[in-house]
């Protein structure tokens, strides 16, 4: 048996069902995929908002810094004289306020500043903290790579990035060293960030794996280039963008919460809407079955009346084939059989009989019993009748009030002759009293017989009057007896027995 059977031999419940399954299913899929469509949207839209972002922040944060390389690089060499004199006497405090109010008519955001020697030893001992001590430290390695990143330190729960410049002070090299607030990076930083999104700024040197936000606090970061900050909020990258030159990435953090949010909000939404889908499929699966059971019930009231038409057909075809008294065949449906049989026996050249018989007296039997009594006679030579003449094909029928005619299709006169011998002899021992009969002391029957091939020179008609006429001589010759048309003569009924 398969697994799956054809929709056309299914029944309507079972496909209402099938159908609504496939529906659930296929709605859902489609919700399915649509709610993860959009969430995807969603989610790409931000991130391309957070590359789009993360490129123009490190582009202007890279142009601020080579700015203020240049501005630092300019005031190095117009001012080699002063830091000529401070190299050679670091402790003179006249020299080195003369090169604070330069610097700050030049950068007025500069922290600090100090004079390296081409090692990268301070030449200016004002060390007052480990910070210091951090920017020497990747100055030094800086010089020792022969690069020149811009680095960016911590400095008292504030940032500050340091930009180095070169001069030349008696044949001797030295470095100007020029630490600068990142107040305007933050300000950039805050105002380009996009709502829910958060842009941090993120050195990723040896030992400071730090960034500071567009507020300028210190965050810890963690994750390699993932960026993931754990203090605060659960932020993670969407986009990241090194700045030319340093270890510092423009990264765009968003918090987590912030996407498992609207999922759950998108998921509401499908459930709510698959909810409402659940309900309208159900409540149209409720009306078709309910119309179905309704059809159901129609179709079964219907069959149950066709069956009552069918058996009242059959009972209204019964009745117009038989006679109501005696539940043989009535005289209209025996003349439709005995044309076939007519019209058979034609065509096999097969020999046809016709019997006619008649009660003997039967007026005086019901003049002296009663019609009921009558009624009654009757009704028992036509059970005796039926019991006789009981061979395939033979045909009997009340003929008329008293009067009954046989035929029996391919017999001959042997066989006719037998069969109304018998019929006699079952007769008398039925012993119906008759003492009205001036005949016999008992019911008798006479009967006219013919034995015919038929043709089509003769009809069925003419074939029954010849058993009527030789019913008529055997009633002619005293009754009690039966009288075969062809042999003309009359043959007696062991009358006396």
């Amino acid at each position: 048996m398969p697994l799956i059977e054809p929709v056309s031999n299914l029944s309507i419940k079972r496909s209402v069902n099938l159908y609504t399954l496939i529906l659930f299913i296929s709605f859902g899929a489609l919700l399915y995929w649509l709610a993860t469509d959009r969430y995807q949207f969603f989610v790409d839209s931000h991130e391309n908002t957070a590359n789009s972002t993360t490129k123009i922040v490190a582009f202007q944060i890279n142009k601020i810094l080579k700015e203020q390389k240049r501005v630092v690089g300019i005031f190095a060499e117009d001012t080699r004289t002063l830091l000529s004199r401070l190299s050679d006497n670091p402790n003179n405090v006249t020299i080195k306020n003369r090169l604070i109010e330069r610097l700050r008519k030049y950068q007025p955001d500069f922290v600090r500043f100090n004079i390296l020697s081409k090692s990268g030893t301070p030449i200016i001992e004002n060390l007052n903290s480990d910070n210091d001590k951090i920017c020497l430290e990747d100055v030094k390695k800086n010089i020792q790579n022969k690069i020149h990143n811009i680095s960016l330190h911590p400095d008292d729960g504030d940032y500050h990035y340091d930009i180095t410049s070169t001069f030349s002070t008696n044949g001797t090299k030295r470095l100007f060293f020029v630490s600068f607030n990142v107040d305007e990076i933050t300000d950039l930083l805050n105002s380009t960030q996009s709502e829910k999104h958060s842009l941090i700024l993120v050195n990723t040197g040896p030992n400071n794996s730090v960034g500071i936000d567009s507020q300028g606090n210190v965050k810890k970061v963690s994750g390699s280039m993932n960026f993931q900050i754990h203090n605060g909020a659960d932020l993670n990258a969407l986009a990241k963008m090194q700045i030319k030159d340093t270890n510092w990435y423009v990264v765009d953090m968003i918090d987590v919460e912030f996407f498992n949010g609207y999922r759950e909000k998108i998921m509401t939404e499908f459930f709510i809407a698959f909810y409402i889908f659940a309900m309208i499929a159900l409540f149209m699966r409720h009306i078709l079955l309910k119309q179905d059971a309704k059809r159901s019930l129609s179709e079964e009231q219907l069959k149950q009346n066709h069956e009552q038409i069918k058996i009242l057909n059959n009972s209204l075809d019964q009745l117009s084939k038989k006679d109501s008294l005696t539940n043989l065949y009535n005289r209209r449906y025996f003349d439709e059989m005995a044309q076939h049989e007519w019209n058979r026996s034609i065509r096999t050249q097969n020999p046809l009989t016709c019997i006619l018989l008649d009660i003997d007296h039967f007026k005086k039997y019901n003049d002296h019993y009663g019609h009921q009594a009558g009624d009654k006679c009757i009704k028992d030579i036509s059970d005796l009748l039926r019991q006789s003449f009981k061979r395939s094909g033979d045909i009997v029928a009340r003929y008329g009030g008293e009067e009954f005619i046989i035929i029996m299709p391919d017999s001959s006169e042997e066989e006719a002759k037998v069969a109304i011998i018998k019929f006699q002899i079952a007769l008398k021992k039925l012993c119906i009293p008759h003492k009205a009969s001036d005949t016999d002391q008992h019911v008798t029957i006479s009967a006219g017989i013919i034995v015919q091939v038929p043709s089509t020179n003769s009809t069925i008609e003419s074939f029954v009057k010849k058993a009527d006429k030789a019913l008529y001589l055997a009633k002619k010759a005293g009754r009690n007896q039966w009288i075969m048309h062809k042999e003309e003569k009359i043959s007696h009924w062991a009358r006396r027995m």
